[in-house]
């Protein structure tokens, strides 16, 4: 319900307001100057309230992280379950100073073709990998374990990881410790190496999404956790040897958008990389002091706001979470809207459950959980599969109906698809075993 919360903030007042006193110069139409506005202006707002809202939930979710934390340094494995037994304290120190080892070089190694006296950047980039990492994994963890990794934040902590990079990066020049070669040529090495780390602390928020929500059903299996952890590390490590290769592959087919490999390509062809062009535009906006920063300020003020209005709520028994507000306010439409629509879905089928006082309602409860966790696999593994067969036919719409069809009947099946999906889950989840 937060993030419908955030949907409606986001479409119902702050575009039309929005649109109604931005000039339009473009004279772009309608819908697309709306969604023009949203990308380049709401998503920001989305941005600076998910910073607040992350760092709120994270100080809430700091006492358990520490209890976690304690009982994994003070537990021995031989005395533990085998549904709590994780993977030793001894084995996790040495994967995060190997971890912290392998940044290192990788940083070294992008900046020693170009630059001299890197080594006090490259030490305080991979602190920051380590804390901002940490902090935002736990927070983009949390909304995955709820709602899935699909819809956690990721992109909009990334532009929140964007300008603090940035404002390190011009911290470090202003002290002298970077190489002179950073600034040089319209800031381009100091925006690269800006994308660089940023692409270090998006793996490291998508690997805790994908374990937080791995582990999370296995607790619902009961499987042990540390197995599962040596199998996410292996799936670490294949999918670092087999990601980078395949996206050279498609870069090299069909280059991405404003970066051809090859003259005499066709660019309508090109991949589109909108997010690697947003954080681009967002650190040489502040590496040449011109970025805009009245939407971020305004974001922060709404998430300070929601804070305060969820504290409130809950000393009436009631709750407005501000990450999944701001989730919303961030997210597009089609995502929110859907999501809120599960979780409407989800409290009528509970409301009826209890209802018809079923002795069964927690095993419903259960059937209905595995139900929508593999929704959620299904719609990620339906996601890979599409990326593949369009970036084979180097089409995105390669196998959509809506041009076989007359106007507006594609919308009309895609909803009544919907609605169909969900009466086959609410049927299923509320008949008797």
């Amino acid at each position: 319900m937060a993030m419908l919360v955030g949907c409606l903030l986001a479409w119902a007042l702050g575009v039309p307001w929005l649109s109604a006193i931005l000039p339009n110069p473009a004279h772009l139409p309608p819908a697309q100057f709306a969604q023009d506005i949203w990308l380049h202006k709401v998503r920001f707002v989305g941005a600076g309230a998910i910073a607040v809202a992350s760092l709120w939930t994270l100080i809430e979710l700091m006492p358990p992280v520490l209890r976690g934390l304690r009982s994994m340094l003070r537990s021995t494995p031989e005395l533990s379950a085998t549904t709590e037994r994780d993977l030793s304290s001894s084995t996790m120190g040495w994967l995060l100073g190997g971890a912290v080892l392998l940044l290192a070089g990788f940083f070294a190694a992008f900046l020693a073709p170009v630059a001299h006296g890197f080594w006090p950047l490259v030490g305080v980039a991979v602190l920051f990998c380590v804390v901002f990492g940490f902090i935002m994994a736990a927070a983009c963890g949390y909304m995955a374990g709820i709602v899935g990794s699909s819809s956690s934040p990721i992109s909009g902590i990334i532009i929140i990881g964007a300008v603090l990079c940035a404002l390190m990066i011009l911290g470090l020049e202003a002290l002298g410790l970077t190489p002179a070669s950073m600034m040089a040529d319209g800031q381009k090495l100091a925006t690269a190496f800006t994308i660089l780390l940023l692409s270090a602390i998006t793996a490291t928020i998508a690997i805790s999404n994908d374990n937080l929500q791995d582990l999370k059903t296995g607790q619902l299996v009961g499987a042990s956790p540390w197995k599962q952890e040596v199998a996410l590390i292996a799936g670490c490590l294949v999918g670092a040897a087999v990601i980078p290769p395949v996206l050279n592959l498609l870069y090299q087919a069909y280059g991405f958008t404003g970066a051809m490999p090859r003259a005499g390509m066709d660019p309508s062809h090109a991949l589109a990389a909108p997010q690697p062009a947003l954080i681009t535009l967002i650190a040489k906006g502040i590496f040449t002091h011109s970025l805009d920063w009245s939407m971020l300020r305004t974001g922060m003020a709404l998430g300070v706001g929601l804070v305060i209005l969820d504290l409130a709520l809950r000393r009436h028994a009631r709750a407005l979470p501000p990450l999944g507000v701001a989730v919303g306010l961030y997210l597009p439409a089609s995502v929110s809207l859907t999501l809120a629509a599960g979780a409407i879905l989800g409290w009528i089928l509970q409301r009826a459950n209890r209802s018809r006082r079923r002795q069964t309602s927690a095993e419903n409860g259960s059937i209905g959980t595995m139900l929508a966790s593999g929704f959620i696999v299904g719609e990620s593994l339906s996601g890979v599969l599409l990326a593949v067969l369009s970036g084979a036919t180097g089409r995105d719409n390669a196998f959509s109906l809506a041009a076989f069809m007359p106007p507006g009947w594609a919308t009309v099946l895609g909803t009544l698809i919907f609605g169909a999906l969900c009466w086959a889950f609410a049927r299923k989840t509320l008949q008797t075993p």
